[in-house]
């Protein structure tokens, strides 16, 4: 991302708020640790869409879908809501850019299978982040 644009989005960003879980789909990439600049959202049905697309993609033996949550748990964590006027009916109104925090910690994981009555048959990663 160049400087300017990080610059005037850390300008009009804010601090979010305490205890506020934001999830997104697949692997964390590597680079976000180091960049400091994560897209997440707040809608948990576009998260699960998102992984089954995700999974239906990837080439891999076991069909898993990975869901990362992340939980906010510091008060210097710097967000910027990212607001779509006209894609409200792709469930994209409610995703966050969060720019700035301290650091990401890994607190949990765990496998669901899922039920044979229910409409997701593959088996769900959950990744339970804490962000300071």
């Amino acid at each position: 991302m160049p400087s300017l644009f990080r610059q005037e989005l850390m300008r009009h960003a804010q601090y979010l708020p305490l205890e506020q879980v934001l999830s997104f789909a697949g692997d964390m990439p590597k680079s976000v640790r180091q960049t400091k600049v994560l897209s997440t959202t707040i809608n948990p049905a576009t998260v699960i869409i998102n992984a089954q697309k995700l999974s239906a993609k990837a080439t891999m033996d076991t069909s898993t879908m990975v869901i990362n949550q992340i939980v906010i748990k510091g008060k210097q964590v710097v967000g910027f809501p990212i607001r779509h006027n006209k894609r409200t009916s792709e469930r994209l109104r409610n995703e966050v850019l969060i720019l700035d925090f301290q650091e990401l910690r890994l607190v949990n994981e765990m496998n669901i299978k899922g039920k044979k009555r229910s409409n997701i048959g593959e088996t769900i990663l959950l990744r339970s982040y804490e962000l300071c």
